[in-house]
């Protein structure tokens, strides 16, 4: 038997044996990762009205995973995975080399919010099956040419890139070597429900441009490891060395390199509660006056994009700590969640304590804005540890169609006493076609890293 792609290429080949009784087979193989194939093409295109020269053009792919295609007339280039691939192991990558200025006025398009709500099946509706692996990206590729030559590669992620990120694709252009920064500048192959385009501006000295910066670059892009089917184009709109009045540009969230975010890192004693607490979900005793206040909530993974507005408040008294959420939506459909659907699903609230008696063992708690609940104590973050389920603690929500509110009472005695320093982190949990969005305190890959933001007791 023999078994081809769409593009007659052949994957595969194996033998059947009959024999006498039982049929045999024999293993069936199939490459996980096609061969790359590259090339490149010189250009004399120039484009006055956009502000940029356009002269060499290359790609490079996995052979049938996707191909890349140019229009350099209007500074363009686009990824088209197809639509049935050898390996959703894959890269694929273009770049156009180009003249250009300090400001970049860039449009994205592509079909990410149509496959995130009419995908095939869940699974299949995010960008990628390989969230969790190092290198997994849709980024912008930006190379650099100083007084020395190409130096500097920056990648710029567009809603996915895993660091680190050690090799050298694309080779075949620019520096040919592993990028010195790594940059988040927005979410759109997250495929925003109804967003097919997004336009932004970019200021190349941001991301990475060296001081030697020559006004020479590949301006390109790159996939990982995506999905099949992706399709995402690239347009340069203007190109000036000053920006127009009453624009901004897109603030770069830092990975690797660049110019540092001052680190967040909390470190906080939880107040006192002032006067008895009530659960009934409402937050409106005076007491909650004087809790401790966290609103700063970005996305897992994609920290350059903001949680709707979202305020979690803490204070505790001899017995309890007292957790007080208020979740506001903007979604048209308001909040989603049903209690036919595990709180997993839903629209909620998660909440992580590490244990003062074991700093690997941690508590963690789930809410959902349908009531509900999940309680479990783990011995350690290792896949498949020991785990306990715990007893469902006071707690009451109040929902309206665009406000969330809960309280929650969680008794002190499960974290035990010992370690006067212990890790916390709360997250948000917000469903959406497709997929779940999870918008953390503590950044990051997942909502474990809960050492990042500490109580002292």
């Amino acid at each position: 038997m023999l078994l081809f792609d769409r593009a007659g290429g052949k994957l595969a080949e194996t033998q059947f044996n009959q024999r006498p009784g039982r049929p045999g087979l024999e293993r069936l193989l199939i490459q996980p990762e096609q061969p790359l194939a590259h090339s490149s093409k010189e250009l004399q295109v120039a484009l006055p009205k956009r502000g940029v020269k356009i002269s060499a053009q290359a790609e490079l792919h996995n052979r049938n995973s996707g191909n890349v295609s140019f229009t350099p007339e209007q500074a363009a280039l686009e990824i088209r995975m197809l639509p049935m691939y050898a390996s959703n192991w894959n890269d694929v990558a273009g770049a156009l080399e180009m003249t250009a200025k300090r400001y970049l006025q860039i449009r994205l398009s592509g079909n990410f919010a149509w496959m995130g709500s009419e995908g095939p099946f869940s699974g299949a509706r995010n960008f990628t099956q390989h969230y969790g692996d190092a290198g997994t990206m849709a980024a912008l590729v930006l190379d650099f040419k100083g007084s020395q030559g190409y130096t500097v590669r920056s990648f710029a992620g567009l809603g996915v890139l895993n660091p680190p990120i050690e090799t050298d694709s694309p080779s075949y252009w620019g520096t040919a070597k592993p990028a010195e920064h790594l940059f988040t500048i927005s979410s759109f192959v997250g495929g925003q429900e109804g967003k097919n385009e997004e336009v932004i501006w970019l200021d190349l000295a941001t991301l990475g441009a060296p001081a030697d910066w020559t006004g020479k670059l590949w301006f390109g892009v790159r996939f990982c490891n995506a999905n099949a089917n992706r399709q995402l184009k690239v347009e340069v709109l203007q190109s000036t060395d000053t920006l127009p009045t009453g624009v901004q540009t897109v603030e770069p969230y830092v990975l690797k390199g660049g110019v540092k975010h001052p680190a967040k890192p909390l470190d906080v004693t939880i107040p006192q509660a002032a006067t008895p607490v009530r659960i009934d979900g409402k937050l409106n005793e005076t007491a909650w006056n004087n809790a401790l206040v966290f609103n700063d909530f970005l996305l897992l993974g994609n920290p350059v994009e903001k949680a709707p507005p979202t305020t979690v408040k803490m204070m505790r008294d001899d017995r309890n700590i007292y957790i007080g959420v208020v979740f506001e939506e903007t979604r048209a459909q308001g909040f989603r969640g049903s209690r036919e659907v595990s709180c997993w699903y839903n629209d909620g609230i998660e909440m992580y304590f590490q244990k003062r008696t074991d700093p690997q063992a941690f508590c963690q708690f789930i809410v959902d804005v349908s009531d509900g609940w999940f309680g479990s104590e783990y011995s350690s973050k290792v896949s498949g540890a020991p785990a306990k389920k715990l007893a469902r603690p006071d707690f009451a929500t109040v929902r309206e169609a665009k406000r969330w509110t809960m309280e929650i009472a969680l008794p002190i005695t499960l974290l035990g006493n010992g370690n006067a320093v212990t890790g916390f982190n709360f997250g948000r949990n917000r469903t959406r076609d497709g997929g779940m969005q999870t918008f953390s305190l503590a950044s990051g890959m997942e909502y474990q890293n809960f050492e990042k933001n500490r109580i002292r007791w």
